[in-house]
Formats: C-alpha cells, structure tokens, sequence
C-alpha cells in the first residue's frame, strides 16, 4: 500500500525539476527521477529562451527539443518532443529522464538539415508532478486580421491551433494563404510552412478556408502570413483577406 501525505500532516516531498541552458549542438539534462511506483505524472518543459545567430538563421529548422526516457521496472521508452513555446505531456511511469538539446531539421525543399550552430544557445525549464492536471483543452487566444494582404500573428515561439481565412472578392482564380515561421511579414521569393487555397466568395466556390492544425503546431521565430499566387514559394498579389489564427496560450 502506498502512504498517502495529507494536507494537514508536514513532511518532505521530493521535487523533480530544474532550470538547464544548453550551447550549440550539447545537451542538458533538466532532470532524473527514480521512484519505487508507477504514477500518472505531468511533465511541463517551457524554453524561455532559443537564439540562434544571425547568419544561420534561414539555413535551417532549429527548434527546442527535449529527450524524454520513461519506464517502469526493467522497461523504459523513449522520444524526442518540440517544446516551442510550451509543452506537458503526460505519462504513467516510476522512472523519468528528461534532456534538454536543440534539433535541426530541413525546411521545405531542403534535402538534409544543417549542423545546429556551436553559437546558438537555450535556456529550459522543466518539472514533473504526480497526477494531472485535466486541461483536456489548452487555453487559446484568438487574433484577428483584416483587409490585409500580408501580416504577422505572432512574434517569437508560438503554437498555432487553426487559421481561417475567406477572400471577399466574389471574382478571380483561387490563390493560396502561406504560413511563415519568421517574425517579419514574407517578401517575394520566401518558402512557407504551411498553406492552403483560398477562393473567391462565390456560389461556385464558397470562399471560407478552414486550416485546422491538430493538436498545435510550433513556430520557433513567430507567425506570418502572406497571400500568394504561387503554393510553394512566395509570390505577392496584394489581395487583402479575412484571417482569424487561434494560438495557444
């Protein structure tokens, strides 16, 4: 049987969690715990802070990442999670050992990701409680952007729930909402993220587009948004639009 502390009975309860920065392409390991029970347990990881210098920025994905080992008895698994902005994942284990690292991936297009620079640097923050916390749905925030043709969402680390955009015009040839992972509205010639059609508001073609997202996803550098005559790269029409994001809080 498992002694369980109550509320009115002082005793010392062991806390697993710490603050870590890492440089370059190193790791650091926010913490390690080692229990005799399993628990439902929470582990939050929050990056404060990802820099990445000046002259790397556009070689590649860089993004704040944990490595997460979870088990109980002789058995453990293992996986490696983004935690641009904000992340809690739950599990059930009696054994947990978290490093924080900066990943590198290709953009769109890329045929491998480049080196993380020895000059980029991070700093987390992480802990892990017994129990959750029933936040079945993440608090959200909504923005709204209107008669634009270009725009930015969010600045630095964000995560991105949905997008939904309709173009007024009732004529023309369907164009395309690009997403961006910059803090700047796009220019001619920049690769998106992410996109979708948009069509005319018409009875032919309706004019609403949903962009759902999932559970989130996490721009490092912040949110922008162009409209575009071309899918793949950026081409400027100047088309001013409807666009409501949802971003977590």
């Amino acid at each position: 049987m498992r002694e369980v502390i109550t509320h009115t009975r002082r005793q010392r309860v062991t806390n697993y969690g710490d603050a870590q920065a890492v440089q370059g392409a190193g790791r650091a390991t926010l913490f390690t715990m080692h229990k005799e029970h399993a628990d439902p347990l929470l582990l939050t990881v929050v990056c404060e802070e990802l820099v990445i210098p000046p002259a790397a920025i556009g070689t590649g994905d860089f993004r704040p990442m944990v490595h997460i080992d979870w088990g109980h008895g002789a058995s453990s698994v293992e996986t490696d999670v983004d935690v641009t902005f904000r992340q809690r994942f739950p599990v059930v284990a009696s054994t947990m050992d978290v490093q924080g690292f900066i990943g590198a991936f290709p953009f769109p297009g890329q045929a491998a990701a480049p080196p993380v620079p020895p000059e980029s640097s991070a700093r987390f923050r992480a802990f892990v409680g017994e129990g959750l916390d029933g936040l079945h749905l993440f608090a959200t925030r909504h923005a709204t952007q209107m008669n634009q043709a270009t725009g930015v969402l969010a600045k630095g680390q964000a995560r991105l729930a949905g997008v939904r955009v309709f173009n007024p015009a009732v004529a023309g040839v369907p164009e395309f909402l690009l997403l961006f992972d910059q803090d700047a509205t796009p220019v001619a010639g920049d690769v998106p993220f992410d996109g979708a059609p948009v069509p005319p508001t018409n009875a032919a073609f309706g004019g609403l587009t949903p962009i759902p997202m999932g559970e989130t996803r996490g721009f490092v550098r912040g949110i922008a948004w162009g409209m575009s005559s071309t899918p793949f790269v950026f081409t400027p029409t100047g088309t001013r639009v409807f666009v409501v994001a949802e971003l977590e809080q």
